[in-house]
């Protein structure tokens, strides 16, 4: 099962690879279907894995450790998979659904606010009917990735709870950091009448990563890939979501082929870390 693994990783690259070809420099219809298929195998990633743990398959590359945990996670290392409840695997699994739906909606923005008719661009109704179709777009793929992070902060809390660690003074690092540069892109960049909703955003993704790195570093010594995986996920989904805004907001002195290529390999395989996480909590 470990090979099914793998070829969910090269899968992704094959078609993150496609996408970025169909979306340079222009993004295209074909483009846009093709970046729903990079987030469909990331959900179908997730989905196999719990499905699989859930049937006693062993498909985790890590053997067990014997280190201590605290006595509420006395049964983490004791199955492959790790020592919580599936209500942790659930709330992942829909933090990765509403990634999905998050790029469809943003996908769908990027292109609504071109005339599919070359000869009507100088429409002014129409451009301004594809303008508000864009804004709610845009909104409601904001609002997906809000609540995706919101669900990706209740599972690692509850981690964090369930194995008896806190939150330390240096977790605030990670905390303030997307906040510190949300800051900075507002005094660089023109958000416009996004800025509300792109803040609110940031503030949801200083807490996935603040808990996420929190919870990875305190494994790290008893289990290093179930750690690793938390810290790059979460690492690799705030660089792509900092990359995001500097595209987005930031003109075509942003409109770049590294920039564009970078942000989706971070975001893509940060999603896919953040699944692999599944392999590491047990579910009953």
């Amino acid at each position: 099962m470990r090979v099914l693994i793998i070829a969910f990783w090269v899968l992704e690259l094959v078609a993150l690879a496609v996408y970025v070809r169909f979306s340079w420099p222009e993004r295209t219809r074909k483009g846009f279907y093709l970046k729903l298929l990079c987030s469909t195998v990331f959900l179908a990633y997730g989905i196999t894995l719990a499905v699989l743990i859930r049937y006693g398959i062993n498909v985790s590359f890590a053997g067990s450790n014997t280190g201590e945990l605290s006595a509420g996670a006395n049964t983490f290392l004791e199955f492959t998979g790790g020592g919580l409840t599936d209500r942790a695997v659930q709330l992942i699994i829909a933090a990765l659904a509403y990634g999905w739906l998050g790029d469809l909606f943003l996908g769908y923005a990027h292109r609504a606010g071109t005339p599919a008719d070359p000869d009507l661009k100088d429409d002014a109704t129409l451009l301004e009917q594809l303008a508000d179709k864009k804004t709610a777009a845009n909104t409601l793929g904001i609002l997906a990735f809000i609540l995706g992070n919101g669900l990706y902060c209740v599972a690692f809390g509850r981690a964090i709870y369930g194995y008896e660690f806190a939150i330390h003074g240096w977790s605030v690092i990670f905390f303030a950091l997307p906040i510190l540069v949300f800051a900075l892109l507002a005094v660089k960049l023109d958000f416009g009448k996004h800025i509300v909703p792109v803040g609110i955003y940031f503030v949801a993704l200083a807490a996935m990563l603040g808990l996420a790195m929190t919870l990875g570093i305190q494994l790290w010594p008893l289990h290093r890939l179930f750690g690793l995986c938390l810290m790059v996920g979460s690492g690799l989904f705030t660089v792509a979501n900092i990359g995001l805004a500097l595209e987005s907001y930031g003109g075509d002195r942003f409109h770049k082929l590294g920039l564009r290529v970078g942000r989706q390999i971070a975001y893509f395989f940060g999603q896919m870390s953040l699944a692999t996480t599944i392999l590491y909590f047990y579910t009953v």
